[in-house]
This record gives structure tokens, C-alpha cells and sequence, in this order.
């Protein structure tokens, strides 16, 4: 490798480091903004052929997203305001974050998962908006596109695994705590473009008697669509990814002593460095 071809390395991987900070940066303000009610400025955030699964919905490019933030929301949390509102409890912190780049620095994918506090205050409640408090644990598997250097949300995808109310916690959370989307745009004026089939449900669902692999549809790994190489592709090259195996989703990374593999069965063993990985 010549001097200049090792500058360009560095310099590409450089810029790999910047465009993850930029990413973890704009999905941190989709959490503030989001936290404050700031709908405007949640929208700017996306794409303009940007697309939000939301429970079991699917909102399509800027129109859609903005049906779904600054109308069902502004309209039933803030009464038609853009900012804070007094009474409106919403606190969900970006957390265990893993973000990856594409090599070409156009496409990035990252996974985030929140815990959340949620709640309307007595003094005011609505019809639209009753008393209710509670906790949720979540997920974001998200696609973002870098236009010009400036990134942008091109695909965010949230499901709820559970929730708990404060007074109860989650034991004894009744089914459909927070039900999906069933009547869309137009018919339902903020309602989203098209339902998503076979939406996730919270784990455990309450209330679900099915038996098999069923509860386990809102774990399967399946990155907003992209597909489950594409998933574990993402996933396993983030420090130095060896392989991934398809049957128990393994990860190898290389370390200073060889390569760590790390599975999600709970299986962890090391082979040296040098040694040829298994192949997918």
C-alpha cells in the first residue's frame, strides 16, 4: 500500500467515525425533540421520501410522517402547539445504540432501544387524552441516507416489547395497552398510509394462547425490511466482524487475543487469530 492509498484509507475511515457521530447525533434530537413536543422539527428530520412504522402503520414520505407527528400527536397531547406542554409526561432516552455505515457512506443502519416513561396528568385530561401513566420498553431499528453530508431518518421502525402501568407494572398489563393502527388515511384524517401486515405485538402479548414460534414475531431479526443477511451483515461489522452464522446468530469479532465469538443462544468460545472463520 502507497502513502497515498494509506491517507485515503484513513481518511475513509475517518470519515466513517464522523458520519456515526453525525447519526447518533440526529437520532438523539428525534428523542429530545420528540420529548418536547417539537413536531416541526421532528418532521425536518426525515427524508422526503422518508417512511415511519409506527404501531402497526406505516406512514410514507414527509406528507405521511407529518399526518402522524405534527397532526395525531399535536392535536391530542399539545392542542395544536408546537412545544412543551404543561401536564404531557414523555421521556424515552436513546440507549444501547449500534450504529453502522455502509462503505460507500450514502446508507447507514443503527438499532436503539429506549425505556420509557409516559403519562397525561389529571389536570389536563381529555376525552382525547385521559389520566393514564405508564412504563414501555421499545425498540428502533432505523435507515438513514446521507444527502450532501447532511444525514437524514429514511426509514424509522419503533415497536413496543412491553409495557407496565405505574400502578401495576407490567404483570398485569391488559391486552392492547396501546393497540395498533386498524383505519387508515383517509378514512381516519391522521391515520397512516397502509397497515403493517402481521404487526408486531408486544413480548409476552398479553393475553396470547397461540403456541409455537407466534410470540416470537415481534423478535425476528428483520431490519425494517432489509432482510436477515443484510440485518446481521450490519450487526457484526461494527468492531471487526469475522462471520455471522445463519442458524444461531453468531457473531465473530476479532480481539488482540483472536476471535471472540459471541452468540445470542449464550454460547461464547474463542478460536485463534489466523484461523479461517466459518463461512455463511
Amino acid at each position: 500500500m502507497t502513502a497515498e492509498e494509506r491517507v485515503a484509507e484513513l481518511e475513509h475511515r475517518l470519515g466513517i467515525v464522523e458520519d456515526e457521530l453525525a447519526i447518533r447525533r440526529l437520532q438523539h434530537a428525534y428523542g429530545y425533540y420528540l420529548d418536547k413536543c417539537l413536531y416541526d422539527e421532528v418532521v425536518d428530520l426525515f427524508d422526503e421520501d422518508g417512511e415511519v412504522i409506527f404501531i402497526g402503520g406505516v406512514y410514507k414520505t414527509r406528507a405521511g410522517i407529518a399526518r402522524l407527528y405534527t397532526g395525531r400527536f399535536r392535536s391530542r397531547f399539545t392542542k395544536g402547539v408546537n412545544g412543551p406542554a404543561h401536564g404531557r409526561l414523555l421521556d424515552h432516552p436513546m440507549l444501547q445504540d449500534i450504529v453502522h455505515v455502509a462503505p460507500d457512506r450514502r446508507t447507514a443502519y443503527a438499532r436503539y432501544r429506549t425505556l420509557m416513561q409516559a403519562g397525561t396528568h389529571e389536570s389536563v385530561a381529555s376525552e382525547q387524552a385521559p389520566v393514564r401513566q405508564w412504563w414501555e420498553g421499545g425498540l428502533y431499528e432505523n435507515v438513514y441516507v446521507s444527502a450532501d453530508g447532511v444525514w437524514k431518518i429514511k426509514k424509522l421502525f419503533y415497536r413496543a416489547f412491553w409495557h407496565g402501568t405505574f400502578e401495576r407494572g407490567w404483570a398485569y398489563t391488559p391486552p392492547d395497552y396501546v393497540p395498533n393502527a386498524s383505519v387508515t388515511y383517509p378514512e381516519d384524517p391522521y391515520g397512516p398510509d397502509e397497515l403493517l401486515a402481521d404487526a408486531p405485538l408486544p413480548l409476552p402479548p398479553p393475553g396470547n394462547r397461540q403456541g409455537g414460534n407466534a410470540g416470537r414475531r415481534g423478535l425476528t431479526p428483520d431490519w425494517c425490511g432489509l432482510g436477515r443477511q443484510a440485518v446481521k451483515s450490519a450487526l457484526c461489522r461494527i468492531t471487526g466482524m469475522a462471520t455471522v452464522s445463519p442458524r444461531d446468530w453468531t457473531c465473530q469479532f476479532r480481539t488482540s487475543r483472536g476471535c471472540t465469538t459471541t452468540s445470542l443462544a449464550g454460547r461464547t468460545t474463542s478460536r485463534p487469530t489466523g484461523s479461517p472463520p466459518k463461512r455463511s
